[in-house]
């Protein structure tokens, strides 16, 4: 699948690089990249903007130098990483008199929200033996926190210390998994899982990586044999990544025997796509409608509309009442429906909906889903 979370993680990474950079530097050169990076981060996916946000706060916070070069590094971060996204905001408004496109509400609580993260985060980095086990998942993390407040004990100026050093890193974190979740709650999109937390998996590693070595060089400071610590840390890492291996192996493997997504042998021998592409005049006969226009476009080049929606995407605020089409839609006298058996979008009208409202000829039916000629009563 074409996604824009590859090309915003990328751009996500290059932030992470050029803040260092710039905190380490402060110069020009690195506060110009560093904009940059939050430029295209902004135009990649809109929630990009919060990294503008967390760029203000580290040149305000972590940043050494005068008050007045500091302001003036602050000035040219914002105009260059917000006017962009600016401008194609007020673009989109003079063409749709929206800012970011239509935002109906939710159909997910904030308390959903949150255990959707919390359990994408556990499937990241522990197995579902583990996680699946409330006792023994306590157990690990109450071993961590001892092993954390074991190795700060009576030497807060180390927490302080470490607070600056983790800072720069922890904050995106909290921006981005923060806006999400309000954004989640508040505004239909996909539900909270890989796909939409996936760019901050980057810097959560490294935050992890970066407590461990910090924990580990405390507690062999305290006497304890850091022969010994070593070799326990060496053991846990490869015990760790076994987990990610296999996994990421089962993906591959599936992926390389089955596909993935429209790529999958399962649409690649639909019988509904070979009939299509065996008979390529049937765009030219009818107007199209779908439950699945991307599929149409992707597998047999053909440009069709959406099916009627009874809401908007993944939300609860109905737009349509069936009631309303009839007498409407289809528009066109020569209409036609393909349906996709094995396409479940619940926020489009049903099959049987439908034909309350226009009248329905079946003209063939495949294995995997029927080609309909449509009227409107």
């Amino acid at each position: 699948m074409a996604v824009s979370e590859l090309l915003f993680i990328y751009f996500v990474l290059l932030y992470l690089i050029f803040s260092e950079a710039y905190l380490a530097k402060s110069n020009t050169t690195s506060l110009l990249l560093l904009s940059l990076s939050v430029t295209f981060a902004c135009l990649s996916r809109y929630i990009g903007v919060i990294f503008i946000l967390t760029g203000v706060v580290s040149i305000l916070l972590f940043r050494r130098g005068s008050p007045r070069v500091r302001s003036r590094h602050l000035l040219l971060f914002v105009s260059i990483s917000a006017l962009p996204i600016g401008m194609w905001v007020i673009r989109n408004y003079l063409l749709s008199g929206t800012l970011l496109g239509p935002r109906p509400s939710s159909i997910y609580t904030l308390s959903q929200n949150l255990t959707f993260t919390f359990n994408t985060f556990l499937s990241w980095y522990i197995p579902g033996r583990i996680s699946g086990h409330r006792s023994m998942l306590m157990l690990l993390s109450v071993t961590i926190g001892f092993l954390a407040g074991l190795s700060t004990r009576g030497n807060w100026s180390k927490v302080r210390t470490l607070l600056s050093e983790i800072g720069p890193l922890l904050l995106p974190i909290i921006a981005y998994v923060g806006f999400l979740l309000v954004s989640s709650t508040t505004t239909a999109h996909d539900k909270i899982g890989n796909r939409l937390l996936s760019p901050v998996f980057v810097p959560i590693t490294l935050l992890f990586l970066l407590l461990v070595s910090k924990i580990l060089t405390s507690l062999t400071e305290r006497r304890l044999s850091q022969k010994r610590v070593s070799i326990l840390l060496a053991v846990t890492i490869v015990m760790w990544l076994v987990y990610p291996a296999r996994a990421t192996m089962s993906l591959i493997t599936n992926a390389m025997s089955q596909g993935q997504g429209y790529s999958s042998k399962i649409w690649r021998n639909s019988q509904t796509i070979k009939y299509l592409l065996q008979n390529r005049t049937l765009e030219s006969e009818c107007v199209i409608y779908t439950n699945g226009p991307d599929a149409l476009y992707i597998l047999a080049n053909l440009t069709a509309r959406m099916s009627p929606r009874r809401t908007m995407y993944n939300s609860p605020k109905i737009i349509n009442d069936i009631s309303s089409l009839k007498g409407f839609w289809p528009e066109e006298s020569n209409s036609c429906l393909i349906w996709f058996d094995r396409i479940g979008r619940n926020y489009l009208f049903t099959l049987d909906e439908l034909r309350t409202v226009a009248n329905m000829q079946q003209i063939i039916r495949f294995e995997d889903g029927a080609i309909y000629s449509v009227k409107r009563k």
